[in-house]
């Protein structure tokens, strides 16, 4: 093909092709090693993202669980002073007509004492 060209020239051209095509493929290798590292780097993150979010996630539902919990003997304290003030109201409504009525009949008896 070239045949003016002396065997040490062809020898120093294909060990120059073949240098530069061996960077290359070390280039492309080692970009290829580090998205490898890259990928394994994130997923490593993201576990610890998730194990600190579930982490979370297990404080914020026991934190809820203790307010529901607060809530209920709230609410259930709250229905019972309703109804201790309901029959302490009702016991008052029949303590006020009984004394309305002991009222009337003094009051009577005053009137039946006089002349």
């Amino acid at each position: 093909m070239f045949p003016h060209l002396d065997p040490a020239w062809i020898a120093l051209i294909g060990t120059i092709i073949a240098t530069v095509g061996v960077k290359l493929l070390e280039k492309w290798l080692g970009k290829r090693d580090k998205q490898v590292d890259d990928a394994t780097q994130i997923r490593s993150e993201l576990r610890e993202q998730v194990t600190s979010l579930k982490t979370d996630i297990k404080e914020l539902e026991d934190e809820v669980e203790e307010w529901r919990s607060k809530y209920y003997d709230t609410r259930e304290e709250l229905a019972m002073k309703r109804l201790e003030l309901q029959q302490a109201l009702e016991q008052i409504t029949r303590l006020t007509e009984e004394l309305k009525s002991r009222a009337d009949k003094a009051q009577q008896i005053i009137k039946d004492v006089q002349p």
